[in-house]
């Protein structure tokens, strides 16, 4: 990949901790227009606005669906529009005290991607796969809930706090998903996962992450705020949630 990750997939690192496991926290974006541009171009039979010209060389476009198409994802376009109100909310959000209960997202600092849902399965069964993604999405937003008894919705996110994260697309009151890891040896030894990492996915099974601001981007005191960079620490595992390690299923 371009962006030297080649691949989308989450996972749990065990026993390092570099810059691979760095997210940044920010605030719930807006993507109803994404949505409606990526249902205009699924109805076209592309997968970007680029690809309009080359498609129309061999396939019929109805002209209804080009101007749409280009009244949202054009130049001056609505998507263009909703990314820089994200852009503006994202900043006016930053360093604001975050309470449990809120929607939020996380972006990997390395390659710029957010955690989002994917539609495809993960390796354990009945789980969902995460993954990063550059656009996000409704799939990127996550609520941030306490693990431990002493805090409870609308407290403030503490540094070291245990939390659990449940990702708000798709989770049901019967059957919320939550940030899982995965530690069957069995599902990692089929991804041929490198030693010392696992599989991360979103099921219905819990798993607690301690919070760890980090250090060498942020300064102040031990509540979280949007726009801080952290670290999510699995305690049993020693690990870190990661991104950026080869993923070949075989």
């Amino acid at each position: 990949c371009a962006d030297g990750f080649n691949t989308t997939m989450l996972m749990c690192n065990s026993g390092q901790d570099d810059t691979s496991c760095i997210f940044e926290v920010c605030c719930k974006q807006s993507y109803q227009q994404l949505k409606s541009c990526k249902k205009i171009l699924s109805k076209i039979g592309i997968s970007a606005r680029e690809d309009l010209v080359h498609h129309q060389k061999d396939e019929y476009v109805d002209p209804k669906d080009e101007l749409d198409l280009e009244a949202l994802c054009g130049p001056g376009g609505k998507l263009e529009k909703e990314k820089r109100d994200n852009l503006e909310e994202t900043e006016r959000q930053r360093g604001k005290p975050l309470a449990y209960g809120a929607d939020i997202q996380l972006k990997h600092v390395n390659s710029g991607k957010y955690i989002v849902l994917s539609k495809e399965a993960g390796l354990q069964p009945g789980s969902q796969r995460l993954e990063v993604d550059l656009d996000g999405g409704e799939g990127a937003w996550i609520t941030i809930l306490p693990g431990c008894r002493v805090r409870k919705e609308s407290d403030p996110v503490a540094i070291l706090d245990q939390a659990k994260f449940r990702m708000t697309k798709k989770s049901t009151q019967d059957r919320p998903l939550y940030i899982h890891m995965n530690n069957s040896e069995e599902d990692q030894h089929h991804a041929s996962l490198d030693e010392g990492f696992v599989e991360v996915n979103a099921t219905d099974e819990v798993t607690q992450f301690v919070i760890l601001r980090y250090q060498r981007h942020d300064e102040g005191d031990q509540v979280l705020c949007s726009g801080d960079t952290l670290r999510l620490e699995h305690k049993e595992e020693q690990g870190y949630l990661t991104h950026g390690q080869v993923w070949s299923t075989g």
